[in-house]
């Protein structure tokens, strides 16, 4: 009895579950509306060179933060690309990565091999993660020169970021 109680269950389960529209697990980009000001929490972290970096060194400068690790199926291409963004936008923004998980030896050999030059940060606790959200890998997010954060994308980088990023600069 029990027996055919479980599998009618699971029978329909698997009925209501065929029917449903499929998951959009895309990238997914939250520009945040200026009437709604965010605050790019503070936050001091060491960089792979034995540097403290804080964010507020950085007010009055455009910030693009990515959280990351090495083990991530896109990071050497979101890396590349986010290393390619910093370069031709040197000139009005910083880029500052923050491993999530893993030593300097590990980030430090993945930015080596895949030729990142902009500022790793190591070590970020679970306050810091959880004040910007970080909830799973990767998450980019661009804070203004004011300190608000203005836009916020979870998952690997949408083929458009660059055009979105730049946006906030017009």
């Amino acid at each position: 009895m029990v027996r055919s109680y479980i599998l009618v269950t699971l029978l329909l389960l698997c009925a209501a579950c065929s029917g449903s529209p499929a998951v959009d697990i895309r990238p997914t980009a939250t520009p945040l509306p200026p009437a709604e000001p965010l605050a790019a929490p503070d936050f001091s972290l060491l960089s792979l060179d034995g540097q403290t970096i804080r964010l507020s060194d950085f007010r009055g400068q455009w910030v693009l933060l990515t959280f990351w690790a090495s083990w991530l199926d896109t990071a050497v291409y979101d890396m590349s690309d986010l290393q390619q963004f910093a370069d031709a936008h040197a000139d009005r923004l910083i880029t500052l990565g923050i491993n999530v998980g893993e030593d300097a030896d590990i980030a430090r050999a993945f930015a080596t091999v895949v030729g990142l030059r902009f500022p790793l940060l190591i070590g970020p606790d679970d306050a810091l993660l959880a004040n910007y959200l970080v909830t799973s890998l990767p998450v980019t997010i661009m804070v203004a020169p004011d300190g608000n954060i203005v836009y916020r994308q979870f998952g690997p980088l949408d083929p458009d970021f660059e055009s979105g990023l730049v946006s906030f600069w017009n």
